[in-house]
């Protein structure tokens, strides 16, 4: 039986390591005592002392280790959970099976290497469910800067489970950006089956794309299994488009439109009306005043005549 995944902390840390960011992993794998709760409510609770961590995985200087951070499921059997760290600078992202002590983030069991490090490879990075259809945990990497389909454009590459090293450039499976300078990629998410085929899906945000205006976003819906070769942005199976204005948008600032996908999730059915439910932060929508945050909720149905159904609740 997998063993339960101890509880675990993540926190860029020790500043003698120059500008690096460190990944700090509190996994003592003793579990709190809830029948003993702290009388501070901002005291950590038992076995999620920072100075207790079982693993710093560091990176050196602008490397930007940790920018992202993800479980990668148990991908190699041994019933335990892989870490990802993502280091976008470096353009890497690399696999750990139980780290222990203070590994260099290039020290991986698996990492691998960028189109190019201009690409900013490993800016997001999400892992632990089955995307090929094979019951093998397999990782989304985004590589925000990824100039295939335009500057800036971004991509997105699968990488299947088992992780093995290698270089981005050959994924099974790669999904583009719509347009120069959209930053797909900058997050993603699994949601669950949402059409009804048993199958994993999942959403993939690109906050700069300017189809409704600049800034405003959009968020594009896959549905599983995953394809193999090169899957445009235009071929998504849903999009979620955000409000944005005539003003010109640099280096992917949402503050001139809503910013539809620089934050995604997938709750479930969150509402209680049986439906999965996805989660798009808006941290440029001025409904209320300006650049404030916004939470759109979409509502995916798998009738033929109604793709999705997007609420925006107004607070």
């Amino acid at each position: 039986m997998p063993r339960a995944t101890p509880p675990c902390v993540a926190a860029p840390l020790r500043p003698g390591y120059s500008a690096a960011m460190l990944l700090l992993l509190a996994c003592t794998g003793a579990k709190p005592d809830d029948s003993a709760a702290p009388a501070d409510d901002t005291a950590a609770p038992a076995g999620q002392s920072l100075a207790d961590a079982d693993a710093v995985i560091y990176g050196n200087e602008s490397d930007a280790a940790g920018n992202s951070v993800t479980f990668g499921g148990d991908d190699d059997g041994d019933g335990r959970d892989t870490v990802i760290v993502g280091a976008s600078f470096l353009g890497q992202v690399c696999a750990f099976r139980d780290p222990a002590g203070e590994l260099p983030v290039q020290s991986g069991d698996a990492c691998w290497t960028p189109e190019t490090t201009r690409d900013y490879a490993g800016t997001s990075a999400e892992g632990g469910r089955d995307l090929d259809g094979d019951a093998i945990p397999d990782l989304l990497v985004g590589a925000i800067a990824n100039d295939e389909t335009g500057a800036e454009a971004g991509k997105v590459y699968l990488l299947p489970g088992p992780y093995t090293s290698g270089a981005m450039a050959d994924a099974p499976t790669a999904f583009t950006g719509e347009a120069e300078r959209d930053y797909f990629g900058t997050s993603m998410a699994f949601l669950g089956d949402i059409d009804g085929d048993g199958d994993e899906d999942w959403v993939i945000g690109a906050p700069a794309n300017i189809t409704g205006g600049a800034g405003g976003g959009r968020a594009y819906l896959y549905l599983g299994p995953a394809v193999s070769g090169t899957v445009a942005a235009t071929d998504a199976w849903a999009t979620i488009t955000g409000e944005g204005t005539t003003s010109k948008v640099f280096h992917g600032a949402p503050a001139a439109g809503d910013g539809i996908g620089t934050v995604t999730a997938g709750p479930g059915d969150v509402d209680g009306y049986g439906l999965a439910d996805l989660w798009l932060g808006a941290n440029g929508n001025e409904v209320g005043g300006n650049d404030r945050s916004e939470e759109h909720t979409s509502e995916l149905q798998s009738h033929s005549d109604l793709v999705c159904r997007l609420l925006l609740e107004k607070k």
